[in-house]
Parts: structure tokens; sequence; C-alpha cells
């Protein structure tokens, strides 16, 4: 799911209309991405896990709306002309700020072995991304690069962020959901992205665009799937 999900990631930061016009609305996409993991989500923890229940909520929100603005700056450093390898290989780097937010924010310990493990993790995920062909394109921008940096500081926080929510959760005697926690998160990510989006005058424009365009309409909603099945999996997974 994510191998397609990256490819139609570059499909939608890249596209450029008959007008000439590119597709310059990331919050926009995040919401989009968004709404369609709280589907996904909400339908799995309805049939097999009862239904999403009360839980810590300050938790949820502040990872998820870290979470959303990683992700904002990923698309935003591909906009702005960084080229899928080198965002292939920022982003495969994710488990190290990861595990640095862990253990600054969530007072996680590691092992030697578990070290390893993300060390040969990181390394295989850098080959198999960059045996991947991008697209021909502008050489990365110094804005894009800093947006790469952005995200992956924002991954590191939200590792500790989620520690401190397995916590609460222990705290009061609940044990996390795989697809609850699929559900609540993306829906502060959707509320973030949603406010950025207005806020930014990002919203209305982008859904011009996407109706001007079907060609990357259709390519963001099957982005958006690919997005929901691989969290959905990963989510089952934790």
């Amino acid at each position: 799911c994510f191998l397609s999900y990256g490819s139609l990631q570059e499909d939608v930061t890249s596209y450029v209309a008959p007008s000439g016009d590119r597709f310059v609305y990331p919050w926009f996409l995040q919401v989009l991405e968004a709404f369609m993991n709280i589907i996904f989500g909400g339908l799995l923890a309805v049939v097999w896990e009862g239904g999403p229940r009360r839980v810590p909520q300050k938790e949820y929100a502040i990872s998820g709306a870290v979470q959303v603005t990683a992700k904002y700056c990923t698309t935003a450093a591909m906009i702005a002309g960084v080229s899928f390898p080198v965002a292939t290989l920022a982003k495969s780097s994710k488990m190290i700020p990861v595990m640095v937010g862990s253990l600054l924010l969530g007072n996680a310990k590691y092992s030697l072995r578990e070290y390893v493990h993300v060390f040969l993790i990181v390394l295989g995920t850098v080959l198999v991304g960059l045996a991947k062909k991008s697209k021909p394109g502008a050489p990365s921008s110094l804005w894009g690069i800093l947006f790469l940096v952005g995200s992956l500081v924002c991954d590191g926080v939200v590792g500790g962020e989620q520690r401190k929510l397995k916590a609460k959760m222990q705290s009061v005697g609940l044990k996390e959901r795989n697809f609850e926690m699929q559900f609540y998160t993306n829906f502060y990510m959707g509320i973030t992205a949603l406010g950025f989006a207005v806020a930014l005058q990002e919203a209305l424009p982008g859904l011009r665009f996407c109706l001007a365009n079907p060609e990357v309409f259709m390519a963001i909603g099957k982005f958006a799937v690919c997005s929901a099945a691989g969290q959905g999996f990963i989510f089952f997974t934790i």
C-alpha cells in the first residue's frame, strides 16, 4: 500500500493542469487523506472492536495535530521541489527521530539490539526506496529541505506523545485498540488540517482545482485509499 502511496503522492504534488496551474494545496490534501482514514478506522473499530470508547482525548489531540503537521511538511517539501528519492531518503530515517522523541518525551528505554534493528530497518527502507525511479523535476529547493527537517522533528514529537498516550491509557485501566487508534488519531489530524486549510484559504481553491481536474482528483482518491489501508495494517500490527 505504501509503495503505491508514495508514487501517487508524487503524481499529485507534481501534477500540472492543462492551464499550467499546479496542485499547491497540501493542507487540503491532508483533509481528504484524514477523512478516508476516519471512515476506514471507524468502520473497522465498530465491526471488530465494538466501536470507539471514551478514552483520554488530550494525548490523541496532540499526537494527531503534530502527526498531520509532519505529513503536511512532507507534502509541502515535494511541492517545493524536493525529488522523490530525497524525500524517501529523509522519511526512511523516521524511526530515528521517533526513537529520540520517545527517549526525551516518553521516558522510553531501548536495548542495543533494538538500536541495531532500527538501523537495519532504516538502511533497508532507504535502499528499497531509492531503487524506485522518480519523475524528472527541478532540484530540491532550500524550502523543501527545511520542510523535510520540520517533518522529521514532528515525527520525533509524535513518538514521545504516543508513549505518553499509552501510559495515560494504562493509568485509567484501558488497553489501546488498533482501529480505535486509527480513528481518533485521524479525527484530530482531520480537524487540524481543516483548520489550516480554511485559515490559509486552501479549502475552496483546492476543491475547485480538483473538480476542474478529475485526473488529479482520482489520484488523490487512490492516494487516500492507500493511506487508509496502509495505516490500517500498521495499527493492526501495533
